[in-house]
């Protein structure tokens, strides 16, 4: 079945954000972590989309197979875009809200276009999975849990970043969209 796809793509995906957490170093001074419990919390919508697909079919829709392979392919686009995201903030990242000693405006790359293309690769992520295992109950949880806490975690990001980088900020946001590069 072209869902088990979906499963595959969720292993790749925390594979990968398990090796980020662990290589990330938490030089600055965490500020902030409301946000990162938000961001846990909106992995229910994986926990219960795989739940409600494989065991309960609970709210399961019947889409045609293109919508399956509609959200394999978002969830895969999420993860690619959050991989360079992650490259290309190098040391940088953390999953932890917090701006580093040595931090500097990173305006390169996938930065030249979007503010916060880590987000948006979140974004896909949270939709594509439930999309791909056709389960409406996760779409809900989608836009119920991952758009506002999403949304929440940006604008606490953007006053970091404003504050500590100010003018420069200032000029970045004026030339970049914070989500859609379109």
């Amino acid at each position: 079945m072209i869902q088990n796809i979906a499963i595959l793509l969720l292993f790749v995906f925390l594979i990968i954000e398990s090796i980020q957490a662990l290589l990330s170093r938490n030089n600055g001074k965490p500020r902030e972590l409301l946000s990162t419990v938000f961001i846990v919390l909106s992995s229910t919508i994986w926990i219960f989309s795989a739940i409600d697909f494989y065991l309960i079919s609970f709210t399961i829709c019947k889409f045609p197979s293109f919508v399956t392979w509609i959200g394999n392919a978002l969830f895969a686009s999420g993860i690619v875009i959050r991989t360079i995201a992650f490259i290309q903030l190098g040391q940088f990242y953390h999953y932890n809200l917090n701006i580093k000693n040595s931090h500097r405006l990173i305006m390169t790359g996938i930065y030249s276009r979007v503010r916060h293309p880590l987000y948006l690769g979140t974004l896909l992520v949270f939709f594509g999975f439930p999309l791909a295992v056709q389960s409406a109950g996760g779409i809900a949880l989608f836009f119920l849990l991952a758009v506002p806490a999403v949304w929440y975690r940006i604008r606490v990001e953007e006053k970091m970043l404003s504050s500590h980088f100010g003018k420069e900020w200032n000029e970045y946001v004026s030339t970049t969209s914070t989500l859609w590069p379109f």
